[in-house]
């Protein structure tokens, strides 16, 4: 099939919070008359108020009273919605700190917002939220002045796994069937462009699964504007393949449009959901657990670089106390946006993993970006 440019769960029921490694509240020590001095000032064992230091500090707080936080995306969606969840609950949980104010950065795939912080060099004033792939890919295949391992991180609020579904009047039945199918380059994939996840996932499966070559997904994309535009190909049968983030093509297995049948997982079910679908595990996927990690999506929370030390260490412990909130946590479970949070340590060794692991796939990333030969690949 040729290439064509169209262009001009419940998840509460399968992911469910988890608590931050490491988190904690800022919190300090008043001397509130609680029982943490004797209040009998004969025996000698209180020394109140004299300076000798065994009064206990109060707690740092905040350079700045007021953030902006920056969302690399337009209004709504998974980014917008784990963005406008900060300026209710983060205030609460890093002294000093008074208002968090958001706002839409759009343009350019998110590359304005990240220009703009980098520039905003170790600002307290600029948090924002990251989007690790497409980050890291554009990184990697475009001469850009910044780094995503240089910017300093806070916590991962979520991390999506991906899937792959087809059209319900595809004729596909199964995983099988869609393997063969793209070995003779019989369907087309719904796409956005090169680089994307509707290509992206189905690429590094095929090429890391020994199950076919990239190319056959790159060769029989349909570029589409956006989802909607996505789903009305593969009503129309101009395409029969959709790929992404598993709870944003759930929407539409639940209206009948599509049908999972791959769950990027290494678990030995799938999600109750999709109960027809395979996994890496079910199939006996060869590298599963190489394509999961370059394919998962992280939501991160991060700061400018060279941010100090110790104002970081007040944010990381933040944004991690925020992620346990009773509330924030009912909520998200309410909006179906599950929140998987991990510290800001583990989250900047994932960038840095992830950075590496496709720099080792230089072909790979060749074919799915649609790259020219003379195009440095720069980790």
């Amino acid at each position: 099939m040729p290439y064509r440019d169209n262009s001009k769960y419940d998840r509460r029921k399968f992911l469910k919070a988890t608590g931050v490694a490491g988190a904690g509240l800022l919190a300090g020590c008043t001397g509130n008359g609680d029982g943490d001095a004797d209040p009998d000032p004969g025996d000698g064992d209180a020394d109140p108020g004299d300076g000798d230091g065994d009064t206990d500090e109060p707690a740092a707080e905040y350079p700045v009273s007021d953030v902006e936080f920056t969302i690399p995306f337009g209004p709504g969606g998974g980014y917008d919605y784990y963005g406008r969840i900060v300026p209710e609950y983060l205030p609460q949980y890093i002294d000093g700190l008074d208002t968090v104010q958001p706002q839409n950065v759009e343009g350019a795939g998110g590359q304005i917002a990240i220009e703009n912080m980098w520039n905003a060099d170790d600002s307290p004033s600029d948090h924002w939220i990251i989007n690790m792939v497409n980050f890291g890919l554009t990184q990697l295949t475009n001469d850009v002045e910044w780094d995503l391992r240089e910017f300093t991180y806070f916590s991962q609020v979520a991390e999506e796994f991906r899937g792959v579904a087809v059209g319900a009047d595809s004729g596909i039945e199964d995983w099988d069937d869609y393997v063969e199918a793209v070995q003779n380059e019989e369907i087309n994939f719904a796409s956005t462009g090169p680089g994307s996840g509707y290509v992206t996932v189905p690429g590094v499966i095929g090429e890391l699964g020994g199950l076919y070559s990239a190319r056959k997904v790159m060769d029989n994309q349909v570029i589409y504007d956006g989802r909607g535009e996505a789903v009305q190909g593969i009503l129309a049968d101009d395409a029969q393949v959709m790929s992404g983030s598993y709870f944003s093509i759930l929407d539409f297995v639940e209206s009948g449009d599509v049908n999972m049948i791959m769950v990027c997982t290494a678990e030995d079910e799938p999600p109750e959901q999709t109960p027809d679908a395979e996994t890496f595990n079910t199939v006996d996927m060869d590298n599963a657990q190489e394509i999961i990690d370059m394919l998962a999506t992280r939501r991160i929370y991060a700061g400018t670089p060279n941010l100090d030390d110790d104002v970081a260490e007040m944010a990381q412990e933040g944004y991690g106390a925020m992620l346990q909130d009773d509330d924030l946590l009912a909520d998200a479970e309410e909006s179906d946006r599950p929140i998987v949070p991990a510290d800001g340590e583990e989250t900047a060794e994932a960038v840095q993993g992830f950075i590496d692991n496709w720099a080792a796939r230089e072909d790979l990333l060749r074919i799915l970006e649609d790259l020219d030969d003379d195009v440095e690949i720069s980790a």
